[in-house]
């Protein structure tokens, strides 16, 4: 494999000069102008972790529990804490050296698992997790801004219900939003990234609001479901713990805790990265995990499992009120989904030019002249990245229209989730495993304290819970329950009928499956059209890859 080449060997580091870094000739740029700082960082993080989870996930997390508090609460405990540790060992994962700034964990995952690894997560993060992400975030958009009309929220509704539209229309509006996204990412590199900080703070406003109202809700109610014998608009609820209900509930959970490594896709913009990307993961998962905690409880105060109902019980007595505070809820989680679908988006098309710019995907070659020949330095990634949501679109969104049914859409996003927690959990292992292969050593990265303990209990976690859905749900779910419907995705869609079991089950195991061979199948036809490319491809072995990054 002597004809085989790494791609780059620039190192994602920052200081403040420009200087030489030890071993191989490397330049280490360290431009600041123009760049986001720790709370930027932070911004980027909440600006994809905050949005539609809390509000509408809850929902299935109440009723698989039965109303039970502490099942409720220790099914928030558990992926917490999952989602905590891993985020902890994070902090000593992204300080290694990586090739090329925006390819986050993909990039980091080269230095603790290997070449092959990496390169199909390269491929994997931005013409898959984001780009399926931002096509369905973009529609989810659609939907919220349909239901800021109040003809949509009926009075005792558990959430506003679409009825009576187009699904077309609905694409026209979301793909119409995806191609705005770009356009803006094209146009300038940190604007859109910049401006995730303001949709932050605004995202913290309906936090605020289900907080302070489930509080009243709950001195009205006389203790929602920590005194289940009182008023319970969305029940009954039998209030008796359910273990499985606690595991049931946890894959949606676990959907409101993704995108924590977010931030890795845009280091090029990160003052300090070495520095402030650790630490915004940390501070963003403890600034989102207690914000869901109080939401959820207020909402156990209040005996409602969503915010929808939480004004109907407030406001039992006033439908202008009511009405009022339900658009006003709906305008702020327009703005939560569009600020996902921003940073999702930017984070997306960061990632797929670092893969044109390592020669790692088809039509590198034109699409690497083309930046190069463009005052945007993301013209490339832009191209491309816009081609493949296109690709989803025809996918994800027509099927979805023709059967009018969002359910697929956030099918797909589960499915996604799921995946890349399994990723996450796994290179937090492998993180462990270097204490042992000092694969980096600690002359690059100092050992963390508790990173061991931390790494494995993620780890773990990331395992259980998408083979648990896996096995569990979707493969003796849908052999025992073919025909029975499924309801645990769906959001703002009146359907007219549910999809069954054995439907569901297909389209995860379709998403599974693309998942693992899209990089593969990127490889093939670049082996075919390419006869000269000379780096490794994804089932080559490539040797002492990691010899550049060592200091001599």
């Amino acid at each position: 494999m002597s004809s085989i080449k790494t791609n780059s060997t620039s190192f994602n580091v920052s200081s403040g000069s420009e200087k030489k870094a030890a071993g191989p000739s490397v330049t280490v740029r360290t431009e600041t102008a123009g760049k986001i700082g720790l709370f930027g960082a932070i911004g980027v993080i909440i600006g994809g972790v905050f949005g539609i989870g809390i509000f509408l996930k809850n929902n299935g997390v109440f009723k698989n529990n039965n109303g039970n508090p502490w099942g409720v609460l220790l099914s928030w405990g558990i992926i917490f804490l999952i989602a905590f540790a891993t985020a902890f060992s994070y902090g000593e994962i992204t300080r290694v050296r990586t090739k090329s700034a925006n390819t986050g964990l993909a990039g980091w995952s080269e230095r603790y698992v290997g070449y092959n690894f990496s390169r199909f997560l390269k491929i994997v993060y931005p013409f898959f997790y984001y780009s399926i992400d931002v096509t369905v975030m973009s529609l989810f958009f659609a939907e919220a801004l349909y239901c800021i009309n109040p003809a949509f929220i009926q009075a005792g509704a558990s959430v506003p219900s679409i009825t009576g539209q187009s699904f077309w229309g609905l694409l026209g509006i979301g793909f119409s939003l995806a191609l705005l996204l770009v356009l803006a990412n094209w146009i300038s590199d940190t604007f859109v990234s910049k401006s995730l900080g303001v949709i932050s703070l605004v995202k913290f406003m309906p936090i605020l609001i289900v907080i302070i109202f489930g509080i009243w809700g709950g001195v009205k109610t006389g203790g929602g479901l920590f005194n289940p014998t009182n008023y319970n608009p969305t029940g009954p609820y039998t209030g008796v713990f359910n273990i499985e209900g606690v595991f049931i509930s946890l894959p949606a959970i676990m959907f409101a805790f993704d995108s924590f490594l977010i931030v890795g896709n845009v280091a090029s913009i990160v003052k300090n990265p070495t520095r402030n990307i650790p630490l915004s993961i940390i501070i963003s998962m403890i600034i989102s995990g207690s914000c869901y905690i109080l939401v959820t409880v207020s909402q156990m105060v209040c005996g409602c499992s969503n915010p929808y109902v939480l004004f109907s019980v407030i406001f039992n007595d006033n439908e202008t009120l009511r009405l009022t505070f339900t658009v006003i809820v709906s305008v702020l989680m327009s703005v939560a989904i569009f600020g996902i679908a921003t940073a999702k988006c930017t984070a997306g098309i960061r990632a797929a030019q670092s893969a044109i710019n390592e020669e790692i995907i088809i039509g590198h070659r034109w699409l690497k002249k083309l930046t190069q020949n463009n005052r945007s330095k993301l013209v490339g990634g832009c191209i491309i990245f816009t081609f493949v949501v296109m690709f989803w679109y025809l996918i994800i969104g027509i099927t979805s229209a023709v059967l009018s049914t969002d359910q697929i859409l956030d099918g797909m996003v589960n499915v996604v989730v799921l995946l890349m927690f399994t990723i996450y959990g796994f290179v937090a292992l492998m993180s462990v495993v270097n204490r042992k292969t000092n694969r980096v050593p600690t002359s690059e990265v100092k050992y963390q304290k508790g990173q061991v303990p931390l790494a494995v209990i993620g780890a773990i976690g990331c395992f259980i819970v998408p083979l648990y859905q896996m096995g569990y749900v979707f493969l003796y779910g849908a052999i025992t329950k073919s025909t029975t419907e499924f309801t645990a995705w769906g959001l703002f869609w009146d359907n007219q009928t549910v999809l069954p079991y054995w439907i569901v089950a297909i389209i995860f195991w379709c998403g599974v499956l693309l998942f693992i061979s899209m990089p593969f199948i990127n490889d093939l036809i670049i082996k075919a059209t390419n006869k000269n490319y000379k780096h490794a491809l994804l089932w080559q072995k490539v040797k002492a890859i990691d010899e550049i990054f060592v200091k001599k």
